[in-house]
């Protein structure tokens, strides 16, 4: 237990330093495209800190979003991690944790095949074209708002965006079978996700929070 009270100081002093590399988190991070990522297989997770107690990582997790990160809570084994953001390339994901203290670590997490799908390569691919497109607007807003580029009508036109090319791919993916009604369960999630986004106060941490969880639905 004083480790995880250890841990929690730690954060919030990681959360600080958060603030500092947002512009870094910008440049690296920022600069996406949906086209570019039609085949990206991995995506990297900024972990900042990691947990035994699930209740300490939510308390981590509140401090975190108030920094202007994603403030999302994984299971990952028998922890849990504290996610700040997440990179579709592992080097800006290296270099944004360089500037981290330390307990700050990546993640390498993959895209599912669900080789059981049927007609993986039409039906399965587009469905997962979620995860790219929705990345990519994502990631285009966290980009302008962090720039102070956007007003909350540009903010909520981009959550939009996203949420429709969710709810749009859902619509049209049939379920046949115990795998592809799973998938679709993972579907249904990532619009309540993306829905809850043009809900929101539309920060940065909104967005970033609604990018991992989007992501991290669809990897293993």
């Amino acid at each position: 237990m004083k480790k995880n009270k250890k841990g929690i100081i730690g954060v919030i002093v990681i959360a600080l330093c958060f603030i500092v590399t947002v512009s870094v988190v910008v440049l690296y991070g920022g600069k996406v495209s949906a086209s570019g990522l039609w085949n990206t297989t991995s995506y990297y997770l900024l972990s900042m800190e990691s947990f035994d107690n699930l209740s300490l990582a939510r308390e981590a997790a509140f401090v975190n979003r108030d920094m202007g990160g994603a403030g999302y809570v994984l299971k990952y084994g028998d922890k849990y991690k504290l996610i700040a953001a997440v990179y579709d390339s592992k080097a800006d994901a290296e270099k944004v944790a360089g500037k981290q203290e330390n307990g700050c670590e990546i993640i390498e997490t993959r895209v599912q095949s669900f080789s059981g799908l049927k007609d993986w390569h039409s039906d399965g691919f587009k469905a997962l074209s979620i995860v790219s497109e929705s990345y990519a607007k994502l990631a285009e807003a966290i980009e302008d708002i962090v720039s102070e580029k956007l007003t909350n009508e540009a903010k909520y036109k981009q959550a939009m965006l996203a949420l429709g090319n969710a709810a749009a791919i859902k619509q049209d993916f049939a379920p046949s079978d115990e795998e592809s009604e799973a998938f679709y369960g993972k579907l249904t999630a990532a619009v309540a996700y993306l829905s809850n986004l043009t809900e929101s106060e539309l920060t940065v941490a909104d967005f970033r929070f609604a990018q991992v969880a989007v992501v991290t639905l669809f990897c293993a």
